[in-house]
C-alpha cells in the first residue's frame, strides 16, 4: 500500500513507500514570550491582505474549512472554539489512539496559518482567514504518514461535514483512488487547495508520485484546484519549492490538456510564525515548507467565498485568485511561479468587464463610450438620476457584486449640438444681393471655405447636388410682396422660421428653443406667406446631420432628430402682435437633446415624438422700442424602454419662457440695442423606472425598479445684451454677448459673436 506523508508541505526526504516530515521547528527560533509585534504581519502585507478586507469579510465567519492533515489541538488559543465537533479521524490504515487531536503539530500549525485567531498588531500571529470554522480529518499519524486511502478518505469526510474548501499540506499525488475522492468533493463545490511539495523540482517529475503526470483529472475537478508553490519575503521562489513545470494534466474525457502552470500559484512559505506543539502547547516556531503557503491559499479561498457566496455555487473561488495573481517571473503563467504570487487586494477588486442586471434580469455591459448617455439643455443635468447611479450594484466578470459609481454614464454635451442656446459659434460669411423684382436673397457659408475659394462659390448654390454638403451652406429669398423661402445645411433653423413668420414685423431672438432648436445641424427650410395684411402663415421643417447613416455605426451620439413647426402670426390696429406656433419632434435614440447609442447601459428608449406649443407677442411701447414676450410648453408621452438599465419613461412637461427689451437708436442714428433674459426649454416633471438590484447574504440577486425623478438641479437661464448697426450704405454690423448660468456643461459660461454682413 503506497503511503503519502507530509512531503508536499515540508522539507522531506523520500522513501520508496513512505514519506517522513523533517519540518518540526527548527531549532533555536521557538517564540515562548508574548511579543509586541505580530509576526505574521509581513506575509499578510506580502499577499495584500488589509484589515478592511478581513473586516468586510468578517474573517470568512460561516464558511466551513477542511484540514486533511495530523489532527489539530482544538483548544489551541488559535483555533480554539472554531474546531467543528463533526471533525473526526479519517485514517482507514492506522488507529487514531488521540481521536482527532494532533499528535504531530503539523496539522495545528496548518490550521493557524489558514484561520489563526486575528489578534491585532501586537499578537504574536494571525491567520487569513480567523472566523471560518474548521473540519480537521486526521489522516496522517503521528509520524506525518499516511496512506492514500486516509488521505482520500479525508477529503470525502471533510465534504460530507459541510467543508467548502479543503486543505492539503500533503504530497500531491492524484492517484485512483485519491483522483475519485477529488472529483466527489470537487461535484460538491469544493475548492481543493494542495501544497506544491519541497523537493525542489518539477511537479510530479521524480519520486513515487512521478508516473502519475498523465493521470486525467474530470473537468469539475480541474475547476476546483489550485496548487501551492512557496517564496520568500522578497517574493523569489524558495529553494525547497517545486515547480509547476511544463507538465500538464489530461482532462477526463477530453483530449484536451490543462497545464500545471495555469493552476499554480505562490505564496510565502519561510519562516512562518505558527504554533509548534512540541515546543509547548503555547508555543510559537517558524515554519518553512508549501504546507505553510497552502494554507493561505485556502484562507483566500474562504474569504471570498464568505464575501461572494455565488463563488462557491459557482466554483469560481479558484478562477478569481488565478487571475488575480500578481505576475512574477516572465510574462504570464511559467514554469517557475505558475500565475505568480497571491494577491488579495486584487482579488477583492473587479476582474473582467463589468455588468449591471436590466429590469428584465438580462445582462447589460458596462465600460465602454457606448454605454453613456449624453445629456441636453432641456434635460440638464439629471441630478437625481446621477445620484441613484451613484452607488449602484455592479458585476464582475465572475458575477460578483460591487458598488460602483454610474453616474459618469451621464455625459455632459460638449458643444452646441443639444444646446439650445448655440452659444458655440461657427464663423459664417454672408452676403446680401437685392433682386430686380424688389425682392432680397442672402448667401451663407463656413467664412473659412469663402476666404479660400474667393467672393463667388459656386458651390454655395448646389444645395441639392449630389457632392456632399460643404460645413455650411444657406440661401434666404424674400419677395417684395413679402413671401420667405430659407433652406440649406448646417444653420440653425430657428432663426429662419422666426424671419418667416414675422416677416417685416421683426421680433427679438430670444433663444427658448422651440422643438426645432432639437433638431439643427443638418438640412432644413422654412416657407413664410401673408394671408392677408394682418397675417401670416409660416412651415419650417429641420433635422440634425447624419440622417441616412445606419444606426447601428453610431456610438454615444447615435442620436437623430427631425422637428416640424407650423405657426400663424397676427398683428391688428392696435400695439400688440401674437404669434402662436405648433411643433413636433421625432426623435431616434434620444430624448429632448439627450443622446446615447442604440445598446446604451443608460437610455431612454429608441425614440418618440414631443409637440410643443409657443406662443409670442411683440409689444409696440413707441419710438421704435419693442418689448418681446414669449412662453413654450412641451409634452413627450410615457414610453417603454426594452434595452438598458431604464424600463420606463412617464410622461414629461418641459416649458421655457423669455422676454427681451429692444431700443432703437442708443449711440447712433439706426442702431438697434436688445436686453434680453430667457430660460430655454427645460424639463419641469418626469421620471423613470431604474433597476437597482440588491444581493441578500446568500448571494441570490433580487432586482426591483425605482422611480427616479428626471428633474434635477437649477434650469439654464441666459441673459443677452445684442447690438446691431449700419456701417455704410453696403455693410451691417451686429454682434451679442451672452452669459449662461447653469448651462449642461459648466456652471456658467459667456460667449461673444459678432457679424459683418455686406450687400451687393
Amino acid at each position: 500500500m503506497t503511503r503519502k506523508g507530509l512531503g508536499a508541505g515540508a522539507l522531506i526526504f523520500m522513501l520508496a513507500t513512505q514519506a517522513q516530515a523533517s519540518e518540526a521547528p527548527k531549532p533555536g527560533i521557538t517564540i515562548k514570550a508574548v511579543t509586541t509585534v505580530n509576526a505574521s504581519t509581513p506575509w499578510l502585507n506580502q499577499i495584500a491582505l488589509p484589515t478592511t478586507i478581513l473586516t468586510g469579510a468578517k474573517g470568512g465567519q460561516g464558511v466551513v474549512i477542511g484540514v486533511v492533515d495530523t489532527g489539530i489541538v482544538a483548544n489551541n488559543p488559535e483555533v480554539v472554539g472554531r474546531v467543528s465537533v463533526l471533525s473526526s479521524c479519517a485514517a482507514l490504515s492506522f488507529s487514531c489512539s488521540n481521536g482527532v487531536t494532533d499528535d504531530n503539530g503539523h496539522g495545528t500549525a496548518v490550521a493557524a496559518i489558514a484561520a489563526g485567531a486575528y489578534g491585532g498588531a501586537t499578537a504574536q500571529m494571525s491567520g487569513v482567514a480567523p472566523g471560518v470554522t474548521i473540519i480537521a480529518e486526521k489522516a496522517m499519524n503521528a509520524s506525518g504518514a499516511g496512506a492514500e486511502v486516509d488521505i482520500a478518505n479525508g477529503i470525502i469526510k471533510a465534504t460530507d461535514a459541510g467543508a467548502t474548501v479543503i486543505n492539503l499540506s500533503v504530497t500531491y499525488a492524484p492517484t485512483t483512488r485519491i483522483a475519485a475522492a477529488m472529483q466527489y468533493a470537487a461535484l460538491k463545490g469544493v475548492v481543493l487547495v494542495y501544497a506544491g511539495g519541497n523537493e525542489g523540482m518539477a511537479l510530479l517529475s521524480s519520486g513515487p508520485t512521478s508516473n502519475l503526470a498523465q493521470t486525467p483529472l474530470s473537468q469539475a475537478t480541474l475547476s476546483h484546484l489550485i496548487l501551492v508553490g512557496s517564496v520568500n519575503n522578497a517574493n523569489g521562489k524558495s529553494s525547497f519549492s517545486n515547480t509547476p513545470g511544463t507538465g500538464a494534466v489530461t482532462a477526463a474525457g477530453t483530449t484536451g490538456t490543462v497545464s500545471y502552470q495555469s493552476l499554480w500559484i505562490m505564496a510565502p512559505g519561510e519562516n512562518v510564525a505558527a504554533p509548534a506543539l512540541t515546543s509547548g502547547p503555547a508555543a510559537f516556531a517558524s515554519w518553512s515548507g508549501t504546507s505553510m503557503a497552502a494554507p493561505m491559499v485556502t484562507g483566500a479561498v474562504a474569504l471570498l467565498q464568505k464575501t461572494w457566496p455565488i463563488l462557491t455555487r459557482n466554483g469560481t473561488a479558484p478562477a478569481v485568485l488565478l487571475a488575480s495573481a500578481t505576475d512574477l517571473g516572465a510574462s504570464g503563467a511559467d514554469a517557475t511561479y505558475g500565475v505568480g504570487l497571491l494577491n488579495l487586494n486584487r482579488a477583492f477588486s473587479p476582474l473582467g468587464a463589468l455588468s449591471a442586471v436590466s429590469p428584465s434580469g438580462a445582462t447589460v455591459a458596462l465600460g465602454s463610450s457606448s454605454s453613456a448617455t449624453v445629456s441636453s439643455g432641456t434635460l440638464g443635468s439629471l441630478q437625481a438620476l446621477g445620484a441613484a447611479l451613484a452607488k449602484y450594484t455592479v458585476f464582475d466578470g465572475y458575477s460578483r457584486n460591487f458598488s460602483a459609481n454610474l453616474s459618469s454614464l451621464i455625459g455632459r454635451p460638449g458643444g452646441s449640438t443639444v444646446s439650445l442656446s448655440s452659444l458655440v459659434y461657427s464663423p459664417v460669411w454672408t452676403n446680401a444681393l437685392r433682386l430686380a423684382d424688389g425682392g432680397q436673397m442672402q448667401v451663407y457659408r463656413d467664412a473659412f471655405s469663402a476666404q479660400a475659394l474667393g467672393p463667388v462659390d459656386p458651390r454655395a448654390y448646389g444645395v441639392f447636388g449630389s457632392a456632399p454638403p460643404p460645413p455650411v451652406n444657406y440661401m434666404a429669398y424674400v419677395t417684395r410682396e413679402g413671401v420667405s423661402v430659407a433652406g440649406g445645411y448646417g444653420l440653425a433653423s430657428t432663426a429662419f422660421f422666426e424671419d418667416a413668420l414675422w416677416g417685416a414685423r421683426g421680433r427679438a431672438d430670444l433663444r427658448t428653443g422651440g422643438l426645432s432648436a432639437l433638431a439643427d445641424g443638418g438640412y432644413s427650410a422654412s416657407l413664410g406667406v401673408p394671408l392677408s395684411q394682418h397675417l401670416r402663415l409660416a412651415a419650417g421643417w429641420s433635422q440634425t446631420p447624419d440622417q441616412t447613416a445606419p444606426l447601428a455605426n453610431h456610438g454615444p451620439g447615435a442620436r437623430t432628430a427631425r422637428a416640424a413647426s407650423l405657426g400663424l402670426a397676427f398683428q391688428g390696429r392696435g400695439p400688440v402682435s401674437i404669434g402662436v406656433k405648433l411643433s413636433t419632434l421625432d426623435e431616434t435614440s434620444g430624448l429632448l437633446g439627450a443622446a446615447y447609442g442604440p445598446a446604451s447601459a443608460l437610455n431612454f428608449g429608441r425614440g418618440g415624438v414631443t409637440y410643443a406649443a409657443d406662443v409670442s407677442a411683440v409689444i409696440d411701447l413707441g419710438a421704435g422700442r419693442r418689448l418681446t414676450l414669449e412662453a413654450v410648453q412641451a409634452k413627450t408621452p410615457k414610453r417603454a424602454v426594452t434595452q438598458g438599465l431604464i424600463s420606463r419613461v412617464s410622461d414629461l412637461e418641459s416649458q421655457g419662457y423669455g422676454l427681451a427689451l429692444t431700443l432703437p437708436s442708443v449711440a447712433v442714428r439706426g442702431d438697434r440695442l436688445t436686453l434680453a433674459a430667457s430660460r430655454p426649454l427645460h424639463l419641469r416633471s418626469g421620471s423613470v423606472s431604474l433597476a437597482q438590484t440588491e444581493v441578500d447574504e446568500e448571494g441570490y440577486a433580487h432586482a426591483r425598479l425605482s422611480d427616479v425623478s428626471l428633474k434635477g438641479g437649477a434650469p439654464e437661464t441666459d441673459f443677452t445684451v445684442a447690438y446691431a448697426r449700419s456701417m455704410s450704405r453696403t455693410t451691417s454690423f451686429q454682434a451679442d454677448l451672452t452669459w449662461r448660468d447653469h448651462p449642461p456643461q459648466t456652471a456658467s459660461d459667456v460667449a461673444f459673436r459678432a457679424v459683418i454682413q455686406r450687400r451687393f
